[in-house]
């Protein structure tokens, strides 16, 4: 009786010492996708090359992919599956996200579920169709309403467009038009910010709808979503109404005798180009408009 029960706790010692001696499996080594490659596949096989066991044990490996960059901040799939000869490989049960960046890694554990360490995270983007841009705002000059954009080297700004496919980069094409259905249009191209400065003027007293093209390394686009109008400054037209005639001066003196409105911006009232508003540019919008006098020039008041 006693002999048997050394027999069974030598046996015991035994076990637990193995058990405890058991080391697990190497690290796997990651092969594809790795280094941020871009992938065309919507299910792609992970590949690995094999982990060894120094005890001889039978061991799996467990795959995970997952997204770091959404509320799923886990693994997405998961799956032990037995090695294979020299590399395993381990293709997703399911779509991934296309134009979407993913991480994944692997272990390998054995039957006495001693784990190895998870290989290096690997990074790699799907990519399965080139898409164009996504569509955009533009958003100054706005729609005015009337109101008179003064400066003929205005700035243009307008929203960046998502380019979806990884890697791809926008430039932008800038179409001012005197007409709404840009029959004719001023084209400003190769812009790689969301804004840009005209370098030449654009006409007085015009009407201008614009808007902005987003093209991607492909050449695929799109178009901005809304084609804004407005005006530029008419030279003499002192209450904004794209017109000059006697109204005008009758405005100006109702600004400057009866505590009328003030034009708008200030500087369109300053008629004769001097830097000052007074009844003197009444005088000289009177000779252009009935004397044959000389056109109005650009002015320069400021109060």
């Amino acid at each position: 009786m006693i002999k048997s029960f050394i027999i069974f706790l030598i046996s015991t010692v035994l076990f637990i010492s193995t058990v405890a001696a058991d080391s697990p499996p190497t690290v796997p080594v990651p092969v594809s996708p790795i280094d941020s490659v871009v992938i065309d596949e919507i299910q792609p096989v992970f590949y690995i090359y094999n982990s060894t066991d120094p005890d001889m044990d039978q061991f799996w490996y467990d795959f995970k992919v997952y997204d770091k960059d959404s509320m799923m901040d886990g693994p997405v799939f998961g799956l032990m599956i037995d090695p294979q000869e020299d590399s395993t490989g381990w293709q997703t049960p399911y779509p991934l996200v296309d134009n979407w960046i993913l991480f994944w890694r692997a272990r390998a554990c054995d039957s006495l579920q001693n784990c190895s360490e998870w290989s290096e995270e690997q990074v790699f983007w799907i990519n399965t169709a080139e898409d164009e841009p996504w569509p955009f705002n533009v958003n100054y000059p706005p729609d005015t309403g009337g109101t008179i954009i003064i400066d003929p080297l205005t700035n243009f700004y307008w929203a960046r467009a998502i380019e979806p496919d990884p890697y791809d980069s926008v430039y932008y094409t800038l179409y001012i038009s005197a007409d709404s259905e840009f029959q004719s249009p001023i084209a400003y191209d190769s812009i790689w910010e969301t804004e840009y400065i005209l370098t030449d003027s654009l006409d007085f007293g015009t009407r201008y709808w614009w808007q902005a093209k987003a093209t991607d390394n492909a050449g695929n686009f799109s178009m901005s979503n809304n084609t804004p109008d407005f005006w530029t400054w008419m030279l003499g037209d002192a209450d904004g109404s794209h017109q000059i005639n006697i109204m005008d001066c009758t405005f100006l003196i109702d600004y400057l005798y009866r505590d009328g409105r003030q034009p708008y911006p200030l500087v369109m009232g300053d008629i004769d180009g001097d830097c000052a508003i007074n009844i003197m540019d009444v005088v000289y919008l009177i000779d252009y408009l009935y004397r044959g006098g000389p056109a109005p020039l650009i002015g320069c008041a400021e109060r």
